[in-house]
């Protein structure tokens, strides 16, 4: 890993001993070469809670995505996107969370 440079950089304070997490987010981002010139670009986005979380429909367990996004972009030679889509297969609110 390369170094901060020194007038750019900020001390990282200390974590406390005694934290506890409550939200995990993860962003994704993995590029495919297709066979026709193009690329694929996919931007995965997952949210989970380390503990069980309560939801109108019942309990979601520990680790169970409480939100999960895919963004797909197709691009050219040039990063011009010439395509793209979402997909969102995790939510807690379905026909909430989705109305938009």
């Amino acid at each position: 890993r390369a170094a901060a440079h020194p007038d750019r950089s900020m001390a990282l304070p200390p974590a406390a001993p005694d934290r506890q997490p409550r939200h995990g987010r993860c962003i994704d981002v993995q590029v495919y070469d297709r066979p026709d010139g193009l690329w694929e670009v996919d931007a995965t986005l997952t949210d989970t809670k380390p503990q069980d979380w309560p939801l109108e429909r019942g309990l979601l367990p520990a680790g169970t995505p409480v939100h999960e996004m895919l963004l797909r972009l197709v691009v050219d030679r040039d990063f011009d996107i010439v395509a793209a889509g979402a997909e969102t297969r995790w939510m807690p609110y379905q026909g909430e969370c989705d109305a938009y």
